[in-house]
């Protein structure tokens, strides 16, 4: 069927390189989810090089490119083609890139979109190693958050996660300062009965006991526990799961 579309779609005139893009991602990710690692490969390029004849914005495109990309990359690296898996981050970053610079424009408008793929674009970064690069996007992401009247507690996590495990720099030592600090205060003035975020709390602890880290470790599982005391009559799955690893830490 995408064969045919990407036939139809070739042969209409004036070209519309954004769909026939489009329809090559799609064929590359039949291909990944084939095992087929070499043929989703060249649909890839393929579809960069068509995107890369327009000038025209299109962030959903390129954000769908990126992950694929980023699913190749994992692919080549569980084969050990490490130049490969290097090359498909190398573009999904910049796509991310341009999705970001894009974004950047349109601010204050649409700040929580901007915050989800600066997080992508740092972890795509990370993935590659580049922590000096990752930091300027996750300390964008906290000035988002910061300004925000609502806070995404989970979106903070997530950099704190991050740091937690990259803490090779007194620049990332210091956001992670940072995000601690605002991830308090939160908890404090606007206090959340989600379960969502009280996995992330659950998370963070168990990250902190991995560091050694005991007292703070504590103080997150204490945090879950307080969250899950008050979610506790939620008939879902996060709130039971929050419930067997909290029954973990205490055992």
């Amino acid at each position: 069927i995408l064969k045919r579309a990407l036939s139809v779609s070739e042969k209409r005139i004036p070209t519309n390189e954004i769909e026939i893009a489009s329809i090559l991602k799609l064929m590359a990710s039949c291909n990944l989810h084939s095992n087929k690692t070499a043929e989703a490969a060249k649909l890839l390029n393929r579809a960069l090089e068509v995107r890369a004849q327009t000038s025209v914005d299109k962030d959903e495109l390129d954000m769908s490119l990126s992950g694929e990309l980023l699913q190749l990359a994992e692919r080549y690296q569980e084969q050990k083609k490490n130049f490969d898996a290097k090359r498909c981050f190398e573009q999904a970053s910049k796509l991310l890139e341009r999705v970001c610079a894009n974004k950047e424009k349109g601010y204050p408008a649409g700040a929580a979109g901007l915050a989800t793929q600066s997080l992508e674009l740092a972890n795509c970064y990370i993935r590659q190693g580049r922590l000096q690069a990752a930091l300027p996007r996750l300390e964008r992401i906290l000035e988002i958050e910061e300004a925000t009247a609502k806070p995404n507690v989970q979106s903070i996590c997530s950099i704190i996660n991050i740091l937690l495990m990259n803490q090779t720099s007194p620049e990332a030592k210091a956001l992670l300062k940072r995000a601690l600090a605002d991830l308090d205060k939160n908890e404090k003035d606007s206090p959340t009965s989600d379960p969502a975020v009280a996995k992330c709390y659950l998370q963070l602890a168990s990250l902190f006991m991995q560091q050694n880290m005991q007292t703070d470790a504590a103080r997150y599982f204490e945090s879950a526990l307080a969250i899950t005391r008050r979610t506790i009559q939620k008939n879902d799955a996060i709130t039971a799961n929050n419930i067997t690893d909290l029954a973990t830490y205490l055992l």
